[in-house]
């Protein structure tokens, strides 16, 4: 049974593939810097500056309480009351367009400002 060597331009192609996967990548994430925090909640929106560190209680549907911090430029759920706190596992979060949603609770943060790129992250056709 014979052996099958790879080419030397097999190398060329898988290189280039690697490359650019890798660019993609690259240019699809926002790489801009969020500047606000919107939070939504049944009680309303309210609009918070990122960079004003800030510790704030957000009162949801049934009673949830969700402590939402704000500090050094990332906003995270620090304590939540619902069941699963998958709003508190998601950790900090600070590009625009980054999200913290407890469902439960209906209680949604967003990160608010303008990416490097303009409006939009990616296109698509």
């Amino acid at each position: 049974m014979r052996k099958i060597k790879p080419l030397g331009g097999d190398y060329i192609v898988i290189a280039v593939t690697a490359l650019a996967a890798v660019l993609s990548l690259l240019l699809t994430f926002p790489r801009g810097s969020g500047s606000e925090v919107t939070v939504n909640s049944p009680g309303g929106v309210s609009v918070y500056n990122l960079f004003a560190d800030a510790e704030f209680e957000v009162e949801g549907t049934d009673g949830i309480v969700m402590t939402v911090v704000i500090k050094d430029g990332s906003v995270f759920a620090a304590e939540s009351g619902c069941p699963d706190r998958l709003c508190v596992k998601t950790g900090k979060i600070s590009r625009p367009g980054e999200t913290i949603i407890c469902l439960p609770a209906h209680i949604i943060i967003t990160v608010g400002g303008e990416n490097e790129g303009g409006e939009h992250d990616f296109v698509a056709g």
